[in-house]
């Protein structure tokens, strides 16, 4: 089926629905008093709201442009035998593993950070020191339940890392999720009328852990036909928590910006814990999202090209595949296993995950990888080597084994590790865009469009604190050039509970609120910014009224003009004392 076939399939599927995703009926976490378990996109959201966000990865895929790549880290506390997820999807959608390691380097580099330039501003003694999917986006809650008798039918099965996954078809959610609890997919209350209109046109992919350690809970990846990246929210409203963080990334040209009936905002900067490094960040962000209309919204982390070589390793290590070829027996495997360690590769999360299963795959038993894997691995400035051997049985010791069965299984994770660099090579433009959603507020399932005509924007924000001598504050400017008074104490900033402003409930969280669309300038919604301008209006037109010279200089981030202006009141000092 072509990808414009599939859209006009899609279309009239969807009629009743906002939403025009390819993929995903998201049934998010339902916490029984014994686990935390998953039922759907989210998981665990019972976490600090920006660190623990859920992080999604949208990319067209690099050798079939007509696909979509959607990578979603799962996170998951709680027994293994509890963990379970349901994504309607279109037929014929892909299902792989995808990498922890993506998530890290797009966090170690693309989350906001909030830093201080800080300024004595008083004469002192001197010390320097240093799927729109096209028009699929019509609303509605119609079913679409069929009329024929009611039956499930698995249209395949197949065990994918270390998950059991199932494609069923079902024209009835009842006997669909009968279908799931006689199986072990367990489902949260409430999932039937999120399920209901996915009946006519969708598969519903499930997938549960098929070993009993729930950390090899990994990312997955999904590839379908489109070429909108969308995300089926209003079925995460089942178990949503109160202002669940969102993050999602775009791979593209240029900048990714939310349409859909989601606005864009950007935030008042004034209502930021600067002192704190921004810590309240995700507070504000979820104030300024409540400040447009029905509450949907994004803002933008970062913009930019991304500048990543290689996010994943993608090098079959040479040693590696020479000992796997000349493994005979158990104890020569076990010995590689000790080399793994002492390389430190299996202190990479997503090769220790996949090793352990591909072990299995081959036909060991779980008591034989356990005994194997028992090393003492340690670390030292970034090295990790094994402290001593496994202990092996030695009744299987000697136990003839084929070590050419495992070069076929890390050729084929070192070629996906390829694949998905080539993909961040394919597209050099990221765009991080991030919300907050409380259950009631999943009304809409977001998509985006990519807009040449909007500018960069920077992960990086710096605001100017002025001091006394005593490191006192004075005022503080942000990077709008919003001013501040200190003098009488830190000031009120924006904090939430439970989906409700506690503090600062006087601030706007946004300073425009706006509607981006696929081309030209955005359209401002409601712009706070002249109101903010009248209440934090600067002192100063710039700080050059500060007393420079002679005043100590401090900075987290010391520039070469603080230090160039240091010196040069050092020279000063000293040629004063020269005349005397």
């Amino acid at each position: 089926m072509s990808p414009h076939s599939f859209k006009d399939t899609l279309k009239s599927a969807l009629k009743p629905l906002t939403s025009a995703v390819v993929v995903l009926g998201a049934l998010s976490t339902f916490a029984p008093s014994s686990a935390s378990a998953c039922g759907g996109l989210f998981c665990n959201p019972n976490q600090p709201v920006n660190q623990a966000a859920e992080r999604i990865l949208f990319a067209q895929d690099p050798t079939e442009p007509e696909l979509m790549q959607m990578h979603v880290r799962l996170l998951y506390q709680g027994d293994a035998e509890d963990f379970s997820w349901l994504l309607p999807v279109p037929p014929n959608t892909r299902f792989e593993i995808s990498r922890e390691q993506v998530f890290t380097r797009l966090d170690a580099n693309f989350a906001p950070m909030f830093t201080l330039n800080r300024v004595t501003e008083e004469e002192c003694d001197f010390d320097v020191r240093g799927p729109s999917l096209d028009g699929f986006a019509e609303a509605g809650a119609e079913g679409g339940t069929s009329a024929q008798d009611p039956s499930v039918t698995v249209t395949s099965r197949e065990e994918v890392g270390p998950y059991d996954k199932v494609t069923l078809k079902a024209n009835n959610v009842d006997v669909l999720l009968e279908w799931l609890e006689t199986n072990g997919f367990d489902q949260p209350d409430g999932t039937r009328e999120v399920l209901e209109p996915y009946l006519e046109d969708y598969e519903f992919l499930a997938i549960k852990l098929r070993t009993d350690d729930s950390a090899s809970v990994v990312p997955v990846m999904l590839t379908f036909p489109g070429d909108t990246p969308a995300i089926p929210m209003r079925p995460t409203s089942v178990a949503a928590n109160p202002d669940m963080g969102v993050i999602v990334h775009v791979l593209g040209e240029t900048r990714a910006v939310p349409v859909n009936g989601f606005a864009h905002v950007e935030i008042n900067d004034t209502a930021i814990d600067w002192l704190n490094r921004g810590r309240n960040y995700s507070d504000v962000v979820s104030q300024a999202v409540d400040e447009a209309p029905n509450g949907l919204a994004f803002t933008t982390d970062f913009a930019g090209t991304h500048g990543l070589g290689n996010v994943v390793g993608e090098e079959f290590p040479r040693n590696l595949r020479e000992e796997l070829e000349s493994v005979t027996n158990l104890q020569q495997l076990s010995e590689v296993i000790f080399n793994l360690a002492n390389w430190g590769l299996l202190g990479d999360r997503d090769f220790s995950v996949f090793f352990r299963q591909a072990l299995v795959d081959v036909g060991l038993n779980e008591e034989t990888i356990s005994e194997m894997l028992n090393i003492s691995v340690f670390c030292e400035f970034g090295d990790c080597w094994a402290n001593e051997e496994p202990t092996m049985n030695i009744m299987w010791a000697e136990t003839p084994f084929d070590g050419m069965m495992l070069i076929s299984e890390v050729n084929a994770f070192y070629e996906h590790n390829a694949h998905i660099n080539d993909t961040f090579e394919a597209h050099p433009y990221l765009s991080r865009l991030y919300t907050t959603l409380s259950a009631d507020e999943m009304t809409a399932d977001p998509s985006f469009a990519f807009n040449p005509d909007l500018g960069d924007v920077a992960r990086t924000r710096t605001a100017t604190l002025y001091q006394t001598c005593e490191g006192n504050p004075i005022r503080l400017v942000t990077p709008s050039n919003l001013e501040v008074n200190m003098r009488d104490g830190e000031p009120e900033v924006i904090e939430r509970q439970e989906g409700e402003t506690v503090r600062g409930q006087s601030l706007r969280g946004s300073a425009v609120v706006e509607r981006t669309m696929n081309a030209g300038q955005s359209e401002v919604i409601e712009d706070n910014r002249p109101e903010l301008e009248d209440t934090f209006a600067p002192l100063y037109d710039s700080g050059e009224e500060s007393s420079l010279l002679g005043c100590e200089q401090s900075s987290e981030a010391p520039t070469l003009l603080s230090l160039l202006l240091a010196t040069l009141a050092l020279m000063v000092g000293v040629r004063r004392r020269e005349r005397a």
